[in-house]
């Protein structure tokens, strides 16, 4: 019974981390949004996910700035730092080069490639 408890909350702080993202910046900050210590959250994703709450959070805001990038290509790196929780673009740039080895640049234009080749791809086979 505990497990299934504690795999629930572990699944609710990723909902809420994915809802909230642009409000948590750093583990500490997510762990007082389910009202639980740092380390026991910690803890907790580590047994539940089998991965750190660090490199979860890190996993999460790289994706949303990936589907952010593809649903709305036009906006600018100001605008989607500040829609996954990066203060600016310096910040956006830091966090994809440091975790991730590549620059937004780099990473939007793969985005889009990589859309506009399957859209392209459809009409073919269509």
């Amino acid at each position: 019974m505990k497990r299934i408890r504690q795999r629930k909350e572990a699944e609710q702080a990723v909902q809420l981390l994915k809802k909230e993202i642009e409000h948590i910046r750093y583990v500490g900050d997510w762990a007082n949004g389910i009202k639980c210590s740092k380390t026991k959250f910690n803890q907790l994703m580590k047994i539940q996910f089998g991965i750190t709450a660090k490199t979860m959070l890190k996993n999460i805001r790289l994706k949303m700035i990936q589907e952010t990038i593809a649903e709305h290509p036009d906006l600018g790196s100001y605008a989607i730092a500040c829609e996954c929780g990066l203060y600016n673009e310096r910040e956006l740039y830091n966090f994809l080069i440091r975790n991730f080895d590549i620059s937004f640049s780099k990473l939007k234009f793969k985005i889009l490639l990589e859309e506009d080749f399957s859209h392209n791809q459809g009409e073919q086979n269509g």
